[in-house]
């Protein structure tokens, strides 16, 4: 008969004792993990919850639409302008490089300009009944470009500092960056050929370490963008797309050159009515026409709008245009405008700077 030996209740316990710390530490670690995971997340959603609960103002009555069967929301040319203001960053970016080095662009600048406005343009969409069909996709515009921002700086302020230098790899970059800035003034970035710019990133002769570390950053991000401009292209094919062309009335249009695609659907004695295209393209042809004398009433059915001069200053205004948020862009100040749709041409003639008009 096998004797049995007596249980050791101090050697089971112990062995629980040094269980209980290891699934602690296991439990601290996941926890720390967890933390760390969240923050960058947590960082980037603060401004839009800022925003959301401190920016928004009294919502005023829907205003009323004018000469046009498929008016925009008045509220619109409020919120249009943050979509704008990554575009200017992404000029603002050819410019450094051209004029100095990537370090050079300001990169907490262009994030705290996007949120800032935003905070103002947000509370006057509210005053002319909002713009509720925007406020979702400013927002993640806004988070995305945000952690574009935060990336690209924190990388330019320390290793890319080091390996950027005068070559074959900054010369296409900096050709690069032109284009794109010029491409986004009439087209979502999501159609931008990246993979033609990486085929011509991978054909160079490079000089030394610094083009190869630099040209493997490179490749990463435009990689990266060409990817995710493939996801977008998906998605936006699902949703119905944003209209390209939207109906400006205006008198004092006798004798006046039409600007290229402009069609006129409406004519109600002075009031000639256009369907016209809309962005950058707008605002070059209005320019064009309120050189000449004309004078717009409606701009896809509102008579208010937001428009952004630029300047070292501005001549004095009408009383009925306010200065409602002013943005310092490589040396030259933005002034955006809040102002009735026929001081326009008041404007430009008292020597005011129209840098963009934003369509609703």
């Amino acid at each position: 008969m096998v004797p049995v030996m007596p249980k050791d209740d101090r050697l089971d316990g112990k062995r629980k004792a040094g269980a209980r710390p290891l699934w602690r530490r296991i439990g601290r670690l996941l926890l720390i993990a967890c933390v760390v995971l969240a923050l960058p997340v947590l960082v980037l959603l603060a401004p839009v919850a800022g925003t959301a609960l401190l920016c928004h103002g009294e919502t005023g009555p829907v205003r009323q639409s004018l000469w046009t069967d498929t008016p925009r929301e008045a509220g619109r040319t409020f919120l249009a302008y943050p979509e704008w203001h990554i575009v200017y960053a992404y000029e603002d970016y050819a410019t450094a490089l051209e004029t100095g080095a990537p370090r050079d662009m300001g990169w907490m600048h262009q994030i705290a300009g996007f949120w800032s406005s935003l905070c103002v343009l947000m509370a006057e969409a509210d005053a002319v009944g909002g713009a509720t069909s925007m406020t979702a996709t400013v927002y993640t515009i806004g988070v995305s470009f945000t952690a574009e921002m935060a990336l690209k700086g924190a990388f330019e302020e320390t290793l890319g500092a080091v390996v950027y230098q005068p070559g074959p790899v900054a010369d296409l970059e900096r050709a690069m960056a032109r284009d794109y800035a010029g491409f986004l003034l009439q087209t979502p970035w999501y159609r931008y050929p990246f993979q033609d710019w990486l085929t011509r990133l991978e054909a160079l002769s490079l000089n030394g370490w610094k083009d190869r570390l630099r040209r493997a950053a490179l490749r990463l991000e435009w990689a990266g963008k060409a990817a995710w401009a493939g996801v977008i292209t998906d998605l936006a094919a699902t949703m119905p797309p944003d209209a390209l062309r939207m109906d400006v009335a205006l008198t004092e249009m006798e004798g006046i050159a039409l600007p290229d695609g402009w069609t006129l659907v409406e004519t109600a004695g002075e009031v000639r009515v256009f369907e016209v295209d809309r962005y950058r393209a707008f605002t070059t042809a209005l320019q064009q026409v309120l050189a000449h004398g004309a004078v717009p009433q409606g701009i896809a059915g509102n008579d208010l709008i937001l428009i952004s001069a630029l300047g070292a200053a501005l001549p004095e205004l009408p009383p009925e245009v306010s200065e409602i948020f002013t943005y310092d862009r490589s040396g030259v100040t933005r002034f955006l405008l809040k102002l009735p749709v026929a001081l326009l041409g008041e404007l430009v003639a008292r020597g005011v700077v129209i840098e963009h008009v934003y369509d609703y």
